[in-house]
């Protein structure tokens, strides 16, 4: 612990199931970006400043917060939950609206865009590993247009050597990307892909054919309680059938961590990491799992060949990821056991990827944020030029709701 650091713990109010611990992703009130993600009740060393906290409770209610740390103090903050919160809605909007750079100021704060009169607007999918950015192959069939804009797609998604994510994009707006948890390499090739178009176009995505792993996902996201002490048991069973469905295993890995239940986990984590090469989330969740076992060496190592992999699919392996890089990454606070060399890799790996915390939306289960290249989000937040079918843009027509070449 630096002297400049302070020491932080979150409580919240009981949630009535021993095996709810929720995390916390602690942000940097100035810049937005992901500092760590702590649980519930952990206490974590954090540099001197102020910090916005955020959580999503296994009932789908936002806790949010906000800290001021001072060297060498500890704080402890108390975060309720939003129906039961004290503070005036409007105090908590000027509360939170007075954080980070002035443009994302104005932009928290301003009155919602109106609803945009509904154009056509384009699709492609992109795949991200350990060889870059390629494009990615995927039968793409309309199920479902409603007349608020929104379509659901049912997508299948042939065999790419990484993480494959829908982009859409519209004339005038920066493209959003969201990663698929599907790949034709595995047993795992279909899911849902819903984009609704009001002030922008969002992508959202789902597993109506493996309902073990949607039910699991939709607890991380905005569960019961009740429903709270069944879930080990259900993703021990998503992380065993890892050959078949190493995105359904990687979830229930993540459940796993974010309910402390490490002895589940057995070895399967690692196996996870070494039988699928070109997915990221398996060497976090391995690298994870080894860091809170205190093997920060293996934890280190896993961490920089998760980052080399490309990006993972879920949003709780990037909070992982980035926070644990940022943990690890200061040559004068390595460690022990992570080797200098080791840790200059680990500091390259953070510079390229601590920059897109705050593009990334932590609400989400799948990894999702704007940015016209997935090799480059930070650097090219500015709408496509053109969208050419043969660069793999499909182009969607509202009026006639198909999906044309």
């Amino acid at each position: 612990m630096s002297p400049e650091d302070g020491t932080l713990k979150v409580v919240m109010p009981a949630l009535g199931a021993d095996d709810v611990a929720p995390s916390v992703n602690l942000i940097d009130a100035e810049s937005l970006e992901l500092v760590r993600t702590a649980f519930c009740l952990e206490e974590v060393s954090v540099p001197a400043g102020k910090y916005l906290l955020s959580s999503t409770l296994p009932t789908g209610e936002r806790s949010l917060g906000v800290a001021e740390i001072s060297p060498g103090e500890h704080e402890e903050v108390h975060l309720t939950f939003e129906s039961s919160a004290t503070v005036e809605p409007a105090e908590a909007a000027a509360e939170l609206g007075s954080l980070g750079p002035p443009p994302l100021r104005q932009r928290m704060g301003a009155e919602p865009a109106p609803a945009v009169e509904a154009k056509p607007w384009f699709l492609r999918y992109l795949s991200r590993g350990p060889l870059g950015v390629k494009a990615a192959r995927a039968q793409t069939e309309v199920e479902k247009t409603s007349e608020d804009g929104t379509v659901e797609f049912a997508v299948r998604v042939s065999g790419e050597e990484g993480v494959v994510f829908a982009q859409v994009a519209a004339d005038g707006q920066v493209p959003q990307n969201v990663a698929l948890p599907v790949n034709g390499r595995t047993s795992s090739q279909s899911c849902r892909l819903t984009v609704t178009s009001a002030a922008e176009l969002t992508p959202s995505v789902s597993l109506p054919d493996n309902p073990l792993a949607d039910a699991v996902a939709r607890y991380i996201h905005s569960g019961a309680l009740q429903e709270a002490a069944s879930v080990p048991g259900q993703a021990e069973a998503l992380l065993q059938q890892k050959m078949a469905d190493p995105f359904g295993a990687a979830l229930g890995g993540y459940a796993l961590l974010r309910l402390h239940k490490l002895e589940r986990l057995h070895d399967w984590s690692t196996n996870l990491a070494s039988w699928f090469p070109w997915l990221p989330d398996g060497a976090i969740i391995a690298g994870e799992k080894a860091a809170l076992e205190g093997n920060y060496e293996g934890a280190a190592t896993y961490l920089c060949d998760a980052a080399r992999r490309g990006l993972p699919a879920f949003a709780d392996g990037f909070s992982m990821l980035v926070s644990r890089l940022r943990e690890y990454g200061s040559p004068d606070a390595l460690p022990p056991g992570v080797s200098k060399k080791l840790g200059r890799e680990i500091a390259e790996h953070a510079e390229r990827l601590l920059p897109l915390s705050p593009l990334v939306d932590f609400s989400r289960i799948m990894l999702a944020f704007p940015g016209a290249r997935l090799d480059d989000p930070v650097g090219s937040q500015e709408p496509i030029a053109s969208h050419d079918a043969s660069e793999g843009w499909r182009r969607f027509s509202p009026s006639t709701g198909l999906l044309e070449p």
